[in-house]
Protein backbone atom coordinates (compact mmCIF):
# COMPACT_ATOMS: atom_id res chain seq x y z
CA UNK A 1 0.00 0.00 0.00
CA UNK A 2 2.69 2.04 1.30
CA UNK A 3 4.49 1.67 -2.80
CA UNK A 4 1.71 2.30 -4.20
CA UNK A 5 0.83 5.70 -2.38
CA UNK A 6 4.06 6.53 -3.30
CA UNK A 7 4.01 5.66 -6.87
CA UNK A 8 1.17 7.70 -7.37
CA UNK A 9 2.52 11.05 -5.30
CA UNK A 10 5.04 10.28 -7.90
CA UNK A 11 2.84 10.42 -10.76
CA UNK A 12 0.95 13.65 -9.61
CA UNK A 13 4.11 15.21 -9.12
CA UNK A 14 5.53 14.63 -12.63
CA UNK A 15 2.25 15.40 -13.96
CA UNK A 16 1.70 18.74 -11.90
CA UNK A 17 5.45 19.26 -13.19
CA UNK A 18 4.08 18.58 -16.93
CA UNK A 19 1.60 21.33 -16.57
CA UNK A 20 3.58 24.08 -15.12
CA UNK A 21 5.98 23.39 -17.74
CA UNK A 22 3.31 23.88 -20.33
CA UNK A 23 1.69 26.97 -18.61
CA UNK A 24 5.47 28.82 -18.49
CA UNK A 25 5.90 27.80 -22.59
CA UNK A 26 2.09 28.95 -22.81
CA UNK A 27 2.73 32.24 -21.30
CA UNK A 28 6.29 32.61 -23.07
CA UNK A 29 4.85 32.17 -26.72
CA UNK A 30 1.64 34.91 -25.40
CA UNK A 31 4.44 37.17 -24.33
CA UNK A 32 6.61 37.01 -27.53
CA UNK A 33 3.59 37.41 -30.04
CA UNK A 34 2.27 40.22 -28.08
CA UNK A 35 2.51 43.46 -29.89
CA UNK A 36 2.72 46.68 -28.07
CA UNK A 37 0.13 48.62 -30.29
CA UNK A 38 -2.30 45.97 -30.14
CA UNK A 39 -2.31 45.98 -26.16
CA UNK A 40 -3.69 49.56 -26.68
CA UNK A 41 -7.08 50.34 -25.77
CA UNK A 42 -9.60 51.97 -28.03
CA UNK A 43 -11.08 53.95 -25.31
CA UNK A 44 -10.38 58.01 -25.69
CA UNK A 45 -8.67 59.86 -22.94
CA UNK A 46 -11.29 60.71 -19.77
CA UNK A 47 -14.05 58.66 -21.81
CA UNK A 48 -17.26 57.23 -19.65
CA UNK A 49 -15.06 54.09 -19.14
CA UNK A 50 -11.60 56.36 -17.71
CA UNK A 51 -11.58 59.38 -15.64
CA UNK A 52 -8.55 61.19 -14.30
CA UNK A 53 -8.32 63.17 -11.48
CA UNK A 54 -5.81 65.68 -12.16
CA UNK A 55 -6.10 67.66 -9.09
CA UNK A 56 -4.82 64.47 -7.05
CA UNK A 57 -1.41 63.38 -7.66
CA UNK A 58 -0.68 60.41 -5.47
CA UNK A 59 2.69 59.79 -7.44
CA UNK A 60 5.80 60.91 -9.62
CA UNK A 61 8.34 58.96 -11.43
CA UNK A 62 11.26 59.67 -13.13
CA UNK A 63 9.74 59.97 -16.62
CA UNK A 64 5.92 59.25 -15.25
CA UNK A 65 3.10 60.86 -13.25
CA UNK A 66 0.37 59.28 -11.15
CA UNK A 67 -3.48 60.46 -10.57
CA UNK A 68 -6.15 59.19 -8.99
CA UNK A 69 -8.87 58.05 -11.57
CA UNK A 70 -12.05 55.95 -11.61
CA UNK A 71 -13.23 52.66 -14.12
CA UNK A 72 -16.70 53.56 -15.18
CA UNK A 73 -16.83 56.40 -12.44
CA UNK A 74 -17.10 53.23 -9.57
CA UNK A 75 -14.27 51.89 -9.11
CA UNK A 76 -10.46 53.82 -8.22
CA UNK A 77 -7.87 53.37 -9.93
CA UNK A 78 -4.18 54.96 -10.43
CA UNK A 79 -3.62 56.42 -13.90
CA UNK A 80 0.05 56.58 -14.65
CA UNK A 81 0.68 59.28 -17.15
CA UNK A 82 3.66 59.43 -19.11
CA UNK A 83 4.55 61.72 -21.81
CA UNK A 84 6.39 60.48 -24.93
CA UNK A 85 8.30 62.94 -26.79
CA UNK A 86 8.25 61.62 -30.88
CA UNK A 87 11.20 63.02 -33.11
CA UNK A 88 11.11 62.46 -36.49
CA UNK A 89 14.17 59.55 -36.04
CA UNK A 90 13.52 58.18 -33.02
CA UNK A 91 11.45 58.33 -29.96
CA UNK A 92 11.91 59.78 -26.47
CA UNK A 93 10.31 60.53 -23.02
CA UNK A 94 10.38 63.61 -21.69
CA UNK A 95 12.32 64.27 -17.94
CA UNK A 96 11.61 67.38 -16.85
CA UNK A 97 10.98 70.89 -18.87
CA UNK A 98 14.55 71.68 -19.02
CA UNK A 99 15.06 68.70 -20.88
CA UNK A 100 13.46 70.58 -23.95
CA UNK A 101 14.88 73.02 -26.51
CA UNK A 102 18.30 72.20 -25.08
CA UNK A 103 21.05 73.57 -27.56
CA UNK A 104 23.96 71.41 -27.46
CA UNK A 105 23.72 68.37 -29.98
CA UNK A 106 25.79 66.00 -28.14
CA UNK A 107 23.62 66.70 -25.12
CA UNK A 108 20.21 65.80 -27.24
CA UNK A 109 21.75 63.03 -28.58
CA UNK A 110 22.09 61.42 -25.45
CA UNK A 111 18.85 62.73 -24.20
CA UNK A 112 17.05 61.19 -26.81
CA UNK A 113 19.21 57.99 -26.51
CA UNK A 114 17.77 57.89 -22.87
CA UNK A 115 14.46 58.68 -23.86
CA UNK A 116 14.31 56.00 -26.23
CA UNK A 117 14.77 53.37 -23.49
CA UNK A 118 12.36 55.05 -21.75
CA UNK A 119 10.00 54.12 -24.30
CA UNK A 120 11.19 50.86 -24.50
CA UNK A 121 10.53 50.27 -20.71
CA UNK A 122 7.20 51.08 -20.75
CA UNK A 123 6.57 49.03 -23.88
CA UNK A 124 8.05 46.32 -21.79
CA UNK A 125 5.88 46.84 -18.95
CA UNK A 126 2.47 46.80 -20.90
CA UNK A 127 3.24 43.78 -22.65
CA UNK A 128 4.79 41.82 -19.62
CA UNK A 129 1.65 42.51 -17.54
CA UNK A 130 -0.37 41.47 -20.34
CA UNK A 131 0.39 38.06 -19.68
CA UNK A 132 1.70 37.72 -16.41
CA UNK A 133 -1.29 36.83 -13.11
CA UNK A 134 -0.48 36.78 -9.42
CA UNK A 135 -1.95 38.09 -6.49
CA UNK A 136 0.64 39.74 -5.38
CA UNK A 137 1.41 41.80 -8.83
CA UNK A 138 -0.51 44.96 -9.42
CA UNK A 139 -2.73 44.51 -12.26
CA UNK A 140 -2.43 46.71 -15.34
CA UNK A 141 -6.38 47.07 -16.23
CA UNK A 142 -5.67 48.98 -19.30
CA UNK A 143 -3.31 51.04 -21.27
CA UNK A 144 -4.25 53.87 -24.19
CA UNK A 145 -2.52 56.68 -26.09
CA UNK A 146 -4.46 59.71 -25.56
CA UNK A 147 -2.82 62.89 -26.83
CA UNK A 148 -0.72 63.86 -29.70
CA UNK A 149 0.31 67.27 -29.65
CA UNK A 150 2.94 69.78 -31.26
CA UNK A 151 5.99 70.47 -29.01
CA UNK A 152 6.14 74.43 -28.63
CA UNK A 153 10.09 74.58 -27.82
CA UNK A 154 11.58 71.19 -29.45
CA UNK A 155 11.73 71.18 -33.48
CA UNK A 156 10.47 68.42 -35.28
CA UNK A 157 8.70 66.75 -31.94
CA UNK A 158 5.48 65.70 -31.04
CA UNK A 159 4.29 64.40 -27.62
CA UNK A 160 2.16 61.61 -27.41
CA UNK A 161 0.30 61.12 -23.80
CA UNK A 162 -0.32 57.35 -22.64
CA UNK A 163 -1.77 56.35 -19.31
CA UNK A 164 -1.58 53.03 -17.87
CA UNK A 165 -4.75 52.11 -15.53
CA UNK A 166 -3.62 50.06 -12.00
CA UNK A 167 -5.89 48.71 -9.47
CA UNK A 168 -5.48 51.91 -7.03
CA UNK A 169 -3.74 50.77 -3.50
CA UNK A 170 -5.27 52.30 -0.97
CA UNK A 171 -2.40 52.38 1.49
CA UNK A 172 0.12 53.33 -1.20
CA UNK A 173 3.71 52.19 -0.99
CA UNK A 174 6.12 50.81 1.30
CA UNK A 175 8.07 53.48 1.08
CA UNK A 176 6.80 55.26 3.53
CA UNK A 177 7.21 52.38 6.30
CA UNK A 178 11.25 52.61 5.10
CA UNK A 179 14.18 54.14 7.08
CA UNK A 180 15.51 54.88 3.40
CA UNK A 181 12.79 57.28 2.88
CA UNK A 182 13.05 60.92 2.80
CA UNK A 183 10.71 61.24 5.72
CA UNK A 184 10.05 59.84 9.22
CA UNK A 185 8.84 56.57 8.61
CA UNK A 186 5.55 55.17 10.39
CA UNK A 187 6.12 52.33 11.99
CA UNK A 188 4.76 48.67 10.20
CA UNK A 189 3.42 46.32 12.94
CA UNK A 190 4.85 42.56 13.38
CA UNK A 191 2.30 40.52 11.94
CA UNK A 192 1.78 43.23 8.64
CA UNK A 193 5.16 43.67 7.83
CA UNK A 194 5.67 39.93 7.98
CA UNK A 195 2.55 39.77 6.03
CA UNK A 196 3.79 42.26 3.32
CA UNK A 197 7.02 40.35 3.22
CA UNK A 198 5.36 37.36 2.09
CA UNK A 199 3.49 38.50 -0.24
CA UNK A 200 6.63 40.37 -2.23
CA UNK A 201 8.73 36.56 -1.71
CA UNK A 202 5.54 35.25 -3.49
CA UNK A 203 5.37 37.10 -6.48
CA UNK A 204 9.56 36.64 -6.31
CA UNK A 205 9.13 33.07 -6.85
CA UNK A 206 6.68 33.12 -9.68
CA UNK A 207 8.67 35.83 -11.49
CA UNK A 208 11.62 33.65 -11.03
CA UNK A 209 10.05 30.49 -12.40
CA UNK A 210 9.67 32.20 -15.78
CA UNK A 211 12.73 33.51 -15.31
CA UNK A 212 11.81 37.00 -15.27
CA UNK A 213 14.07 39.38 -13.41
CA UNK A 214 12.51 42.11 -11.64
CA UNK A 215 15.82 44.27 -11.62
CA UNK A 216 14.41 47.40 -9.27
CA UNK A 217 12.46 45.79 -6.19
CA UNK A 218 12.75 48.17 -3.39
CA UNK A 219 10.34 49.58 -1.28
CA UNK A 220 8.79 52.58 -3.39
CA UNK A 221 8.10 49.71 -5.89
CA UNK A 222 5.91 47.65 -3.45
CA UNK A 223 2.13 48.94 -2.78
CA UNK A 224 -0.02 48.10 0.11
CA UNK A 225 -3.88 47.28 -0.16
CA UNK A 226 -6.29 48.51 2.56
CA UNK A 227 -5.48 45.45 4.14
CA UNK A 228 -1.72 45.49 4.15
CA UNK A 229 -1.41 42.57 1.29
CA UNK A 230 1.85 43.71 -0.68
CA UNK A 231 1.11 44.06 -4.51
CA UNK A 232 4.72 44.40 -6.86
CA UNK A 233 4.52 47.11 -9.38
CA UNK A 234 6.96 49.07 -12.11
CA UNK A 235 8.29 46.28 -14.39
CA UNK A 236 10.14 48.83 -17.07
CA UNK A 237 13.32 47.16 -16.39
CA UNK A 238 12.32 43.58 -16.08
CA UNK A 239 13.76 41.26 -18.24
CA UNK A 240 11.80 38.86 -20.54
CA UNK A 241 10.30 35.27 -19.62
CA UNK A 242 11.89 32.46 -21.15
CA UNK A 243 12.13 28.49 -20.57
CA UNK A 244 15.58 28.43 -18.95
CA UNK A 245 18.08 30.49 -16.97
CA UNK A 246 19.35 33.57 -17.95
CA UNK A 247 22.71 35.74 -17.36
CA UNK A 248 22.02 39.47 -18.21
CA UNK A 249 24.23 42.41 -18.51
CA UNK A 250 23.94 46.47 -17.54
CA UNK A 251 23.64 47.32 -14.47
CA UNK A 252 19.77 49.44 -14.15
CA UNK A 253 17.68 50.08 -11.55
CA UNK A 254 18.24 51.94 -8.46
CA UNK A 255 21.89 51.94 -7.35
CA UNK A 256 21.17 51.72 -3.64
CA UNK A 257 19.61 47.84 -4.23
CA UNK A 258 22.09 46.92 -6.58
CA UNK A 259 23.35 43.57 -5.68
CA UNK A 260 27.26 43.20 -5.51
CA UNK A 261 27.18 40.78 -9.01
CA UNK A 262 25.25 43.81 -11.04
CA UNK A 263 28.19 46.15 -10.22
CA UNK A 264 31.02 43.64 -10.80
CA UNK A 265 29.92 41.26 -13.26
CA UNK A 266 27.50 44.04 -15.33
CA UNK A 267 29.51 44.65 -18.05
CA UNK A 268 31.12 41.28 -18.70
CA UNK A 269 30.90 37.50 -19.78
CA UNK A 270 29.36 36.58 -16.35
CA UNK A 271 26.66 38.99 -16.12
CA UNK A 272 23.80 38.17 -13.26
CA UNK A 273 20.50 35.95 -12.80
CA UNK A 274 17.55 36.37 -10.96
CA UNK A 275 19.57 36.69 -7.21
CA UNK A 276 19.90 40.58 -7.69
CA UNK A 277 16.00 40.61 -6.71
CA UNK A 278 17.19 38.63 -3.36
CA UNK A 279 19.78 40.93 -2.54
CA UNK A 280 17.11 43.94 -3.11
CA UNK A 281 14.71 42.05 -1.09
CA UNK A 282 16.89 41.66 2.08
CA UNK A 283 17.54 45.55 1.50
CA UNK A 284 14.32 46.39 1.74
CA UNK A 285 13.55 44.57 4.81
CA UNK A 286 15.91 45.71 6.85
CA UNK A 287 15.12 49.48 5.80
CA UNK A 288 12.22 48.35 7.54
CA UNK A 289 13.24 48.02 10.90
CA UNK A 290 16.71 50.40 10.79
CA UNK A 291 18.60 52.17 8.39
CA UNK A 292 20.98 50.08 6.60
CA UNK A 293 23.09 52.42 5.39
CA UNK A 294 23.91 55.54 7.82
CA UNK A 295 25.43 58.75 5.58
CA UNK A 296 24.09 57.64 2.00
CA UNK A 297 23.53 61.25 1.29
CA UNK A 298 26.84 61.91 1.71
CA UNK A 299 28.44 59.08 -0.29
CA UNK A 300 29.33 59.80 -3.68
CA UNK A 301 28.18 57.26 -6.48
CA UNK A 302 31.65 55.74 -6.38
CA UNK A 303 31.83 55.39 -2.97
CA UNK A 304 28.25 53.71 -2.49
CA UNK A 305 29.04 50.64 -5.19
CA UNK A 306 32.79 50.32 -3.33
CA UNK A 307 30.48 50.04 -0.34
CA UNK A 308 28.25 47.13 -1.67
CA UNK A 309 30.54 45.22 -3.97
CA UNK A 310 33.63 45.13 -1.59
CA UNK A 311 33.29 46.43 1.61
CA UNK A 312 29.41 46.17 3.01
CA UNK A 313 27.21 45.89 5.36
CA UNK A 314 26.63 48.94 6.49
CA UNK A 315 24.35 50.06 9.24
CA UNK A 316 23.81 47.99 12.71
CA UNK A 317 21.16 45.20 11.70
CA UNK A 318 17.54 45.22 13.51
CA UNK A 319 17.94 44.16 17.37
CA UNK A 320 16.02 41.65 19.51
CA UNK A 321 14.84 39.12 16.61
CA UNK A 322 17.48 36.54 15.25
CA UNK A 323 14.72 35.21 12.75
CA UNK A 324 15.04 38.68 10.88
CA UNK A 325 18.95 38.89 10.86
CA UNK A 326 18.97 35.45 9.82
CA UNK A 327 16.55 35.99 7.07
CA UNK A 328 18.90 39.40 6.08
CA UNK A 329 21.76 37.80 6.27
CA UNK A 330 20.65 34.91 3.94
CA UNK A 331 19.42 37.69 1.62
CA UNK A 332 22.91 39.59 1.08
CA UNK A 333 25.31 36.96 0.97
CA UNK A 334 27.34 38.11 -1.25
CA UNK A 335 28.02 34.98 -3.56
CA UNK A 336 24.60 34.27 -5.64
CA UNK A 337 25.57 30.45 -4.47
CA UNK A 338 25.05 30.84 -1.52
CA UNK A 339 22.40 33.33 -1.42
CA UNK A 340 18.69 32.44 -0.64
CA UNK A 341 16.58 31.98 -3.39
CA UNK A 342 12.69 33.34 -3.01
CA UNK A 343 11.27 29.80 -2.15
CA UNK A 344 14.16 29.07 0.56
CA UNK A 345 12.89 32.13 2.03
CA UNK A 346 9.48 31.37 2.05
CA UNK A 347 9.53 28.33 3.73
CA UNK A 348 11.20 30.22 6.58
CA UNK A 349 9.34 30.12 10.26
CA UNK A 350 10.21 34.30 10.79
CA UNK A 351 7.55 34.42 7.62
CA UNK A 352 5.36 31.85 8.33
CA UNK A 353 4.68 32.89 12.43
CA UNK A 354 1.77 35.03 13.94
Amino acid sequence: MAIAFLFITAVLGALSSDAGKKERQDLIVKFEESKFEDLLSNQKYNSPKYSVDKSKKIGRGSSCTVFKGRFEHLHLVAAKQINIYEYKDDVGVQDDPGDVGVQDEEKKKRMRRKHSDRFISLQQEVRLLSVLSHENINKLRDALSAVVVKSSKEKDCMIRKYYLFYDFMELGSLDQFSYLSETEPYELKGSRRRGAMKGVLSALVYLHSLNIIHRDIKPANIMLTGDYEARLIDFGLATEPTIKPVRVKGACGTPLFFAPEMIRNSSNCRGYGVKVDIWAFGLTLWSLYTDPMPGLDSLSMEDLFDRIACKGPWGELPSGDPEVIEVIKWCMERGEETRASATDLLNLSYLNSK
